[in-house]
């Protein structure tokens, strides 16, 4: 086990020229903040709606966690559909190629996965179980309309300062 990963299965073979490993890759995920308890005590979890995880039904659903590569503390909002929504911003250190691939919406070849990793934005999947120790950040999406979500979208916050996490809370 990698610090903070639970390696899965490979969702993929490692392209020719391609590096064994890629590092520091900032990545974010979103899901319903009523999922925010579970993904800080068990990690996000492939394939799992609750107690931990993500609703996605994708060709590696089960097998992966489906996130953007997006530079450290700059979420990519344009994702989010829904109030009371929350996105995690983690970091991960080190990943063998073969537990990182794009999602099926890149429409990428297996020769391009290598080129398109390397750009600043893209859409992946990572073959791991993701552990809240990774977690750098996370943006809260509350909702103007509902004083639950708001409530809720607050308690949140506060706990992911108290976490240590960078937090970013919008209503």
């Amino acid at each position: 086990m990698m610090r903070g990963l639970v390696l899965l299965e490979p969702l993929r073979k490692r392209q020719p020229g391609e590096p064994r490993y890629y590092t520091n890759l900032s990545l974010w995920h979103g899901t319903s903040s009523d999922n925010y308890w579970s993904i800080m005590e068990k990690g996000l979890i492939p394939g799992f709606t609750k107690p931990a995880g993500q609703e996605w039904l994708g060709e590696y659903h089960g097998r992966g966690i489906y996130a953007i590569k997006s530079p450290p503390f700059d979420p990519p909002l344009h994702l989010i559909e829904d109030d009371c929504t929350i996105m995690f911003g983690f970091l991960i250190p080190k990943i063998p190629a073969e537990y990182i691939t794009l999602d099926e919406e890149e429409g990428a070849s297996p020769e391009e996965i290598p080129r398109i990793l390397s750009r600043e934005y893209c859409s992946v999947v990572v073959g791991a179980i993701i552990k809240p120790e990774l977690f750098k950040a996370i943006y809260i999406q509350g909702d103007n309309y509902s004083e639950e979500c708001n409530r809720l979208a607050q308690k949140i916050y506060e706990h992911a300062q108290e976490e240590g996490l960078i937090a970013f809370l919008v209503d």
